[in-house]
Formats: structure tokens, sequence, C-alpha cells
């Protein structure tokens, strides 16, 4: 077998690799929460799911934005100056070009 027809049968295997997997992702898996709950889960991957299901979302007290401790803050960063490029080989001899 040759290089050539080698990499045609690699590039015909990526695509349909690529095609299988795009097709999984779109039709969603079956990697829900409900999904492990079936025969083929021990106990202890249970108790994770029921915990993980009792989760709430996650939420953000906006409130310490307009605290006045927050907007008392100042910003102390440093501004770059811009340098101009220097060689275009830093690794040439000082009079080569």
């Amino acid at each position: 077998m040759n290089a050539s027809r080698t990499n045609v049968i690699l590039v015909i295997l990526a695509i349909i690799l690529l095609l299988a997997g795009a097709y999984v992702f779109a039709k969603g898996g079956s990697s829900s929460v409900t999904a492990l709950t079936g025969s083929g889960v021990d106990a202890k991957q249970q108790a994770f799911v029921q915990l993980a299901s009792q989760l709430g979302p996650v939420t953000f007290d906006a409130s310490v934005l307009s605290d006045p401790r927050f907007t008392g803050l100042s910003d102390i960063s440093t501004q770059v100056v811009p340098e101009s490029a220097g060689r275009s080989d830093p690794f040439a001899s000082i009079g080569a070009h």
C-alpha cells in the first residue's frame, strides 16, 4: 500500500469519525442525569445522581457591585508604553544586516 492510498484511507476514516461524533452530539446522546438512574448503576452512582439532582442553580448577589467599598476601588494598573521593534534578526552579528 503506498503512502497516498494510506492517506486517503485515513482521511476517509477521520471524516466518518467526525460525522459520527457530530451525529451523537446533535442527537444529545444518553448522558443526561435521568439516564444514569437505570439498572446498570451501582448504589454510589445513584447516591451521587440523587445529590446532584438536589443542587439548585448558582446565583450571584449583584448588590455587591453597588456597595460603597466596591465603588470606592480605584484602578492601579500601569500603562504599557509601546517600544520600537528592534532588529529583524536578534541572533545575527551586530554588523550584519
